[in-house]
């Protein structure tokens, strides 16, 4: 079930990514994750690598999907664990300037390992480009209570 979910979802992306032609922008970003509640269990904290591309853009609206994927260990007992995953999720940013825009989405985990589930993401955040093609981001992540910070690079 999980596979097959998987693969209609990249199909569905890579079909509107074809669709869009050379008219959409591509961006892919980095960034690390920290817990918003305290904790001491993570020993290498999450992060998260993922590309995104913008299908429409108009009047300062665009909409796009992302696809990542995010992984990090934990300490269980005196072991460390390792989970991860892909994530796809629709975006959509308006534009408040050239180099600064805001988003939302909303989507999907999909598990790589038995420790973690298949559950739905929600995500905010902002991001602002110092030059054409660099820039940073803020993230918040509503469904593991993580924020991100990390860095964008758009072609």
């Amino acid at each position: 079930m999980k596979k097959t979910l998987l693969t209609v979802l990249i199909i569905i992306t890579l079909g509107a990514s074809a669709f869009a032609q050379s008219n959409y922008n591509k961006c892919a970003r980095f960034g690390f994750m920290i817990p918003l509640e305290s904790s001491d269990i993570y020993s290498l904290y999450p992060f998260d690598l993922a590309f995104e591309y913008v299908f429409f853009n108009k009047s300062g609206f665009s909409i796009g999907g992302e696809l990542g994927f995010y992984y990090g260990t934990f300490k269980y007992f005196n072991s460390t664990k390792g989970f991860g995953g892909f994530n796809l999720k629709p975006l959509v940013h308006y534009n408040f300037t050239k180099n600064f825009d805001a988003f939302t989405g909303f989507g999907l985990f999909i598990p790589v390992d038995s420790d973690s589930d298949l559950h739905w993401q929600f995500t905010v955040g902002g991001r602002y480009f110092f030059t054409n093609n660099f820039g940073a981001h803020l993230r918040a992540h509503f469904d593991n209570n993580w924020l991100e910070l990390g860095v964008s690079y758009r072609f």
